[in-house]
């Protein structure tokens, strides 16, 4: 009983019985029953839709089970499972720490407390304390590791924590009250408003004029149907789910509604380099002696065996990487070393590392100390060191001359410019029986040589960037790479470097640039920016809002989280991507890459015409069902539409604008014209007005066909029956219409729309059934007329939509002579030209 249109349906039942017609009431109710069922069909569609979408935003747990470590969904952990936590990590459910490595916890969620919590390791005996207490060696469902790892047994899941307890949860997508969403609102109060206002009239003119009170209830309950806005609301929640449901299909995941909104109006795309423009792997492509240089790809075939020096290059850079990798670069030389497609040599399998010196702000190197294998005929004396990492840190410990650096760093520039990440190689030696030193700026190095290391660009990523310029976005590449690096990689993927009034800008410009109305000014005349942090990127998404700009942020890290929550469409990794970042994005991209987040601004802006195309097709159908209730009384006419008519169009409306319309394929050209502005309305004044001039004309040619029927000696029961196919093949033919508000009915016949064909399968017969059927003709006030009769109809009702695809025709010569440039399938475009018109 909360739709307000079951109750109408319910109202004219009984009234249909008080009456004595029997039939007709038991009708209603079966339309009332009909109505129910396609209503639980669309929620649970649309509870289908979300539903999927949950199970893809479930975080995932790292748990530990029979002695294996494993990722599943956080719903599938139980009571005692031992999950692992890290940086960055959401923590999945409550827990008693077991370990701790300086856990610090963010429970702001919780406690309301801003500055992070330190944790401490407990024993499994322990209970859960409450969120805030300290020493706590709890941790809460929610919440976020800002630092540290640690192992904890979990006490609590689901319903049942801290979280669970005050109804929140991290698997929702938000129903955000959008600009959308508001303007639904505000139009559905409009009409509704003037639906009431209109039915008291209509009742009260009625009665007083013609004394049948009864039957003034009726008509203004099917006027009030007949402007009921119903399908407005419906539309919007089913384009939304059903559109985040398909762009899930490109993976990418929407979690919050507005996302799906902003993805047409977006017009800039700032997006990391590493993982998502190139793949996420590194390979050697470049080695670097003071004797000689090799690019592997280039010069080296399959078996061939490099020269001596390279050899070393290769061994010692081995040497200074850890035991099992997970660094992309260690494992590209490890790959390169293990392939045996390249002769390196020299492998040391038996030799154990003593210590190890990591990479710090200070020292930006890695220092490995081996010790060599003993055996019973030696003992070697001799630790063996190997060193690697920023050319200017390994340069500064080795003792070379000006004349000697300079060809090292011409090197390493030269490759920084071809877009490789540069590391410098030395070795040194110390004795075994001397302690080792603190620090790695003891040791005496010696220099051995460059490796360059290529992040091959992702498939299909040139292409996406040429798609998004051509669409009008601006797409901006943020990297912590070196400059040189990040505009050779700029040029690869073909972003316009070239054309920008400064090639890059780095994190010590942004910093100089105190203020962001200064660097809005200056974010616009770039489109890389190197040697980033990640704070520094809130500022670029804040300078370009400040310019006016629809702005989505690609991000992974913790840091990230503040400027992927600044964003318009803030965009998380999937795969590599922290669970804090995940959390503060409003989209989540599946698979890390860039193509993706191109086919989903294709289907943002593909769900957005087709919301502005259901929105006018409900607007100018709604109309004539006006019209052909409030004109027969201003005339004197017999009525010409009960509320069983109203009903069998609505049945026929409510399929059509969320299911036909919403299946309907994107306009050919769509990544052809620029982005939505953000702030404009779905419906549009023009767009509008074009809505009423199209229903106005359908009303006119139902008036004239129920008029002309009854001029020529026809019963008002066969004047009835012509008038409402008329009005049934008009909805039709402006369905077929609307598909494009650009191109004609014989362009959109070739593309495939399924459900548009079975809608047509269905009424068109349904309709000859009641319009034929003796015992239906009764039911709705029909009577016989002939076959030729009702086929003039659809020519009435061609008459009634064939003016808006002249319309669209002369548009579109209007359009193409003013602007060739300009894309046919522009929605907005067509309504400037329409108003030229």
């Amino acid at each position: 009983m909360k739709e307000p249109m079951f109750f109408l349906l319910l109202t004219c039942s009984c009234l249909y019985f008080i009456l004595g017609d029997h039939d007709e009431a038991f009708m209603l109710l079966a339309f009332v029953i009909f109505i129910v069922a396609i209503t639980v069909y669309q929620e649970r569609r649309t509870e289908k839709a979300l539903a999927a979408l949950r199970g893809l935003v479930c975080p995932r747990a790292k748990v530990i089970r029979q002695g294996y470590c494993r990722f599943i969904k956080s719903t599938k952990l139980v009571v005692d499972d031992v999950v692992v936590i890290q940086e960055g990590d959401c923590v999945p459910a409550d827990l008693v720490l077991l370990w701790t490595n300086t856990i610090v916890v963010d429970e702001s969620l919780l406690t309301g407390e801003s500055v992070p919590v330190m944790k401490v390791g407990g024993e499994t005996a322990y209970e859960l304390q409450l969120p805030g207490a300290s020493p706590s060696h709890s941790c809460f469902a929610g919440t976020f590791i800002v630092s540290g790892k640690g192992v904890g047994v979990i006490k609590r899941t689901g319903e049942t924590t801290q979280l669970g307890k005050i109804g929140k949860t991290l698997a929702t997508i938000d129903s955000d009250n959008t600009s959308v969403r508001k303007e639904v609102n505000s139009l559905v109060c409009k009409m509704a408003l003037i639906g009431g206002l209109a039915s008291v009239v209509v009742f009260l003119s009625h009665g007083l004029l013609y004394g049948h009170w009864i039957r003034a209830i009726l008509t203004s309950l099917s006027l009030a149907m007949g402007l009921l806005p119903e399908e407005f609301p419906v539309v919007l929640t089913v384009f939304l789910a059903l559109g985040a449901l398909r762009i899930s299909y490109k993976n990418v995941l929407v979690r919050r509604n507005y996302a799906v909104e902003s993805l047409s109006s977006c017009t800039v795309l700032c997006t990391d380099k590493t993982g998502t423009l190139t793949l996420n792997t590194m390979e050697v492509d470049t080695l670097w002696s003071q004797e000689t240089a090799a690019s592997l790809k280039q010069h080296h075939a399959p078996g061939e065996v490099v020269c001596e020096e390279l050899q070393a290059v290769v061994e010692y850079a081995m040497l200074s990487c850890q035991p099992h990798p997970q660094d992309p670069m260690e494992v590209a030389l490890l790959q390169l070393f293990t392939s045996g497609t390249v002769g390196w040599g020299k492998a040391h399998p038996s030799w154990e590392v003593v210590k190890e010196y990591p990479f710090s702000r200070d020292m930006m190197m890695i220092t490995c100390v081996w010790k060599e294998a003993l055996s019973t005929s030696s003992v070697s004396n001799k630790l063996t060191i190997a060193a690697k990492g920023a050319p200017e840190s390994i340069l500064s410990l080795c003792n070379l001359t000006t004349d000697q650096v300079t060809p090292i760093i011409n090197a390493a520039t030269h490759m920084m410019e071809n877009g490789l990440r540069v590391l410098a190689v030395s070795k040194s030696q110390w004795d075994a029986n001397t302690p080792l030193p603190n620090s790695s700026r003891d040791f005496s190095f010696t220099f051995v040589g460059l490796v360059g290391f290529r992040n091959p660009v992702r498939p299909g990523v040139v292409k996406a960037i040429s798609d998004a310029m051509t669409a009008g976005i601006r797409v901006i590449m943020i990297t912590g790479d070196a400059p040189e690096t990040a505009v050779a990689v700029a040029n690869e993927v073909g972003l316009p470097v070239s054309q920008m009034p400064y090639r890059v800008m780095t994190g010590e410009h942004i910093e100089a640039s105190m203020d962001n109305k200064v660097l809005a000014n200056h974010v616009l005349s770039t489109c890389v920016f190197a040697r980033v942090l990640p704070e520094q990127k809130l500022r670029i998404v804040d300078s370009l809002k400040l310019a006016g700009h629809v702005v989505a942020m690609i991000g992974d890290g913790v840091n990230d989280a503040p400027a992927l929550k600044s964003a318009n469409i803030g965009i998380a990794m999937g795969q590599r991507g922290t669970d804090v970042a995940r959390e503060a994005a409003a989209v989540i991209l599946l698979d890390d890459d860039f193509s993706s987040v191109i086919s989903a601004v294709r289907l943002g802006r593909r769900i957005r015409d087709n919301l502005t195309k259901a929105f006018a097709y409900i607007v100018a159908i709604h109309v004539p069902l006006c019209g052909l209730v409030v004109f027969p009384v201003l005339f004197g006419w017999n009525t010409i539409l009960f509320p069983a008519h109203i009903v069998f169009l609505e049945l026929i409306i409510d399929p059509s604008c969320s299911v036909v319309l919403e299946a309907e394929p994107e306009e050919p050209n769509v990544m052809h014209r620029p982005p939505t502005p953000a702030n404009s309305p779905l419906l549009s004044a023009k767009t509008l007005l074009l809505a009423l001039v199209q229903g106005s004309c359908i009303t006119v040619v139902c008036l004239c066909t129920y008029y002309l029927s009854v001029t020529f000696y026809m019963t008002p029961n066969q004047a009835r029956s012509l008038a409402f196919s008329t009005i049934v093949f008009s909805n039709l033919f402006l369905l077929v219409s609307y598909r494009s508000m650009s191109n004609s009915i014989y362009q959109t016949f070739r593309r495939r729309n399924v459900p548009l064909w079975i809608t047509m399968g269905v009424v068109i017969p349904v309709l000859m059934f009641v319009t034929f059927s003796w015992r239906l003709q009764h039911i709705f006030h029909f009577d016989t007329v002939t076959f030729w009769q009702f086929a003039c109809t659809s020519c009435g009702a061609l008459i009634a939509n064939v003016w808006f695809e002249l319309y669209k025709a002369l548009a579109h010569t209007l359009r193409r002579s003013a602007a060739p440039q300009q894309n046919s399938g522009d929605i907005h475009s067509m309504m400037e030209m329409g108003h030229q018109v």
